[in-house]
């Protein structure tokens, strides 16, 4: 029974590390290259809902470096923002040609109330972008 137990553990430990470590590979590894599609939109963002607004706005511009890439954290919330239950992000490149940088899910999100999103240039190249988050902002208590 003790040797089950230990091989239960270990494997239901093993499952845990694995998933941590895919997680984080495939969030942070990925490389931001030309002509990729550099815009990122989560959620949905309904037109006719009176109840969603905009929590926090923000420029990005970041300028180039050479031979290097540059990274940018923007998270949500801080202080001063508008709290809310997020429904719909939106990062739109404004860097024409594919020359822009990229951006990354890192925390949080839809159906949160935080986010954590990870910008990154491409080698010698700045980026711009706007980020809109939207959602249902918490009533005060």
């Amino acid at each position: 029974m003790r040797r089950v137990a230990m091989s239960v553990s270990f494997g239901l430990f093993l499952a845990i590390l694995l998933n941590i470590s895919a997680q984080q590979s495939a969030s942070t590894t990925r490389r931001c290259r030309k002509n990729d599609q550099h815009n990122a939109v989560f959620g949905t963002k309904q037109p006719d809902d009176n109840t969603q607004q905009l929590l926090r706005s923000e420029n990005i511009k970041v300028g180039p470096r050479q031979k290097k890439s540059t990274t940018y954290p923007f998270v949500y919330p801080e202080q001063g923002d508008i709290r809310g239950n997020i429904t719909y992000i939106e990062a739109s490149d404004r860097t024409a040609d594919g020359k822009g940088g990229c951006v990354f899910l890192i925390e949080g999100g839809v159906g949160y109330d935080n986010v954590t999103l990870h910008f990154r240039t491409q080698k010698s190249l700045g980026m711009e972008f706007v980020v809109s988050i939207y959602g249902k902002p918490k009533q005060p208590s």
